[in-house]
């Protein structure tokens, strides 16, 4: 806003909304996990470890497509012959896992080395770090993150054996089971079955129709792992699914689908608390970001709609109406700086009518469009200046009044891109 006449005043300063959410201030790094995980067997020899290897790849190399093509023993079906092709390329990807991750570990090693040696390459690195973290997570804060069920699994990859999955396994609390869920009159047994699309299934099945019921675990050919309650076939109950790309959700289950309460840990990403409909975030909940930023309120079909409090770690704060992850409604944003709007948003900008308040006294009380003051609209400035009238674009534009103080008569003028080019006659 261009000056006034004969006066001078503090910049507006006004930032945006969506300026203020891709401020650099409030993002925090994210850490990151260095997983490494060493088998047993190779612990303690590391020639031992050398040998079985090169033993490993001797033997499955010329075995391993007529074991896996086999269909029987002795003429006979077998789940250990559907099995042994599984478990022997198990073994090898978990060796090439063990070797990957014992070449990415001395690449780092020698990359730090090098970076601590020159100050100046360690000191831009951080630097572009820091841009690259900030990006990322400012990115995050409005993106939608979808659950992942047992529709999203991959049957193209054959690998039993999936290292994220296997070291959130580890690190996961054990299961725990209910047994209160099994009073039925329903007759069970334990059973291993191989389905058609190779997943392997243990647990507890129904002695009258084959299906999976009560308590079992299941492994997909994609490293994707459930484990908890079944019923006519089909996950029901409390359950927990390990998903290949490192997603854990565990809550109740409905027909396969996560219905009601549950937790739901997206891989480095946010965490979510709350209800779910047919494998989606609906009703109310919490979404806490890997930044520290969250939200508490409505979702619907895994979309934050309704009402809402967002909370930045640097102590911004948005209360109001959401639709589709973005601020849209009428809410109230209150920045760390003290400023504050409170009115009408449109897809993340102000727009309508609203009033924007600085912690210096300052004050808009008018319309918006697409983030700027537009249309019809009052600034008055601590001191006791007032304008009244016209805006275009964030600026003075068209006519209006002026008070140079609280005791003064009003003038009119008219203002052209924020600068006032003429007083005029009438004064109406």
């Amino acid at each position: 806003m261009g000056q006034m006449c004969c006066t001078s005043r503090p910049p507006e300063d006004l930032m945006s909304p969506t300026e203020a959410i891709r401020s650099d201030s409030m993002v925090k790094p994210m850490t990151s996990q260095n997983n490494k995980y060493r088998p047993r067997s190779f612990k303690k020899n590391k020639a031992m470890a050398k040998s079985f290897v090169n033993l490993t790849n001797q033997t499955t190399e010329v075995n391993i497509s007529k074991i896996l093509n086999q269909n029987t023993f002795d003429g006979e079906p077998s789940f250990l012959n559907q099995t042994v092709g599984a478990e022997l390329t198990s073994v090898m990807k978990e060796q090439l896992y063990f070797e990957e991750q014992q070449r990415k570990d001395k690449e780092r090693k020698e990359l730090i080395h090098r970076c601590r040696s020159n100050t100046r390459t360690m000191k831009t690195l951080i630097r572009v770090q820091a841009i690259v973290r900030g990006i990322i997570t400012r990115k995050k804060i409005y993106k939608q993150y979808k659950f992942r069920s047992f529709t999203a699994i991959s049957a193209k990859q054959v690998a039993f054996f999936n290292p994220i999955v296997h070291d959130l396994k580890k690190t996961l609390p054990a299961f725990v089971y209910d047994e209160t869920q099994l009073k039925d009159d329903i007759e069970r047994e334990f059973k291993k079955i191989v389905k058609d699309d190779e997943s392997m299934y243990d647990g507890q099945v129904n002695s009258s129709t084959g299906l999976r019921d009560g308590r079992g675990t299941q492994t997909w050919v994609d490293g994707s792992y459930y484990e908890g309650y079944w019923k006519n076939g089909k996950s029901h109950g409390r359950g927990r699914l390990i998903h290949s790309v490192g997603d854990v959700y565990e809550g109740l289950w409905v027909n396969d689908m996560a219905n009601g309460k549950g937790k739901l840990v997206i891989y480095e990403g946010p965490v979510y608390v709350g209800d779910f409909l047919n494998d989606q975030q609906t009703g109310k909940g919490i979404e806490t970001l890997p930044s520290g930023d969250y939200y508490e309120g409505s979702f619907v079909n895994g979309a934050k709609e309704g009402q809402g409090v967002f909370k930045w770690v640097d102590g911004s704060m948005y209360s109001g109406q959401f639709k589709q992850n973005m601020i849209h409604g009428y809410g109230k944003y209150t920045w760390a700086d003290g400023r504050c709007y409170q009115g009408y948003w449109i897809k993340g900008k102000m727009h309508g009518k609203g009033v924007f308040t600085w912690l210096d006294g300052r004050k808009y009380e008018g319309e918006y469009y697409d983030d700027k003051k537009h249309g019809k609209g009052t600034f008055s400035w601590p001191d006791g200046k007032k304008y009244q009238g016209d805006w275009l674009y964030g600026q003075q534009h068209g006519f209006g009044f002026y008070w140079a103080s609280r005791d003064s008569d009003k003038r009119k003028g008219e203002w052209i891109n924020g600068k006032r080019v003429r007083w005029c006659e009438e004064n109406y």
